[in-house]
């Protein structure tokens, strides 16, 4: 009955079935059987690799929890009774492609949590600096509500006295506001702002903003500094 099954066999999940480990309901997953697996019960699972179309629609909570417990997301460990065999739908190169996109979500995730989940959301399939600052600006332009408070806080990498003259105010100071954002970004300081302070109006490095704990749109600021220092 274990070996009904062939190497290179496509099958499916067949009704609900929850991953012990993953906590992920995998019904309607659809692979490849890689082969046969002894679990440390000692009972025998199809290991099978997920198609492009499954992986393409992985939830965050399923990466998320792989690599809570350093399990791999690519596959699947299954008991036998649980699936049966289907048609293909795609092709061995369709899978290798999706991976090579996954593993950059992946990364994001695994080091950001939801911020990082939302950084790939942004920057997935952009290839270039100018169309990932492109990108960013119409997601910041679109969950950030002009203007709002911040306060400077400087980033290490680039806090060096012989680049920042270009901007040259203000210096750790609160109350400024963020006015909206400059089209063009600076591709050593990145999305750059319009701000006031003071009375007066500055272009300034987003990435040393901050805005303050309650501001419910934080987050939105805080997935671009992360991409910032990350990428």
């Amino acid at each position: 009955m274990t070996n009904q099954f062939d190497v290179g066999d496509s099958v499916i999940v067949k009704g609900r079935y929850r991953d012990a480990y993953i906590g992920v309901n995998l019904q309607g997953y659809q692979g490849r059987v890689a082969g046969y697996y002894t679990n440390p019960k000692d009972k025998i699972e199809l290991e099978v690799d997920w198609d492009s179309t499954t992986l393409n629609s992985l939830p965050f909570k399923y990466l998320q929890q792989c690599a809570r417990r350093q399990e791999p997301w690519e596959k699947g460990f299954l008991p036998p009774p649980k699936v049966e065999i289907v048609a293909e739908r795609d092709k061995l190169t369709d899978v290798e492609q999706t991976r090579k996109l996954i593993r950059v979500r992946y990364r994001w995730i695994d080091d950001f949590g939801k911020s990082g989940e939302r950084i790939f959301q942004v920057v997935q399939g952009k290839h270039t600096e100018k169309q990932e600052y492109a990108a960013w600006l119409d997601y910041l332009n679109e969950t950030l509500k002009f203007p709002f408070g911040a306060s400077v806080d400087y980033i290490d990498e680039i806090d060096d006295p012989e680049l920042m003259y270009r901007y040259d105010a203000p210096d750790d100071e609160e109350d400024i506001r963020v006015l909206g954002l400059v089209k063009e970004p600076d591709y050593v300081f990145g999305l750059i702002a319009e701000i006031s302070y003071q009375g007066k109006q500055y272009e300034f490095p987003l990435c040393n903003l901050e805005m303050g704990w309650l501001q419910p749109r934080r987050k939105y600021l805080e997935d671009y500094r992360n991409w910032f220092v990350s990428r």
